[in-house]
């Protein structure tokens, strides 16, 4: 949360992609919250995906 407030962009970057995730993470934020969106690594699989929105304010 203190990194994506001070817009730390190199540093939340690095958090979210140390949890290990197997998808494609895009990651958008702002002083007030921050959204993830998982999708599959593969081309030719749009099956599914995951958008997860924090607000902390």
């Amino acid at each position: 949360m203190s990194e994506a407030q001070r817009s730390d962009k190199r540093e939340v970057d690095r958090l979210i992609s140390s949890i290990d995730v197997k998808s494609e993470v895009k990651v958008t934020y702002n002083p007030d919250g921050l959204r993830l969106e998982f999708t599959p690594k593969e081309a030719n699989s749009n099956c599914c995906g995951l958008i997860i929105s924090l607000r902390w304010r």
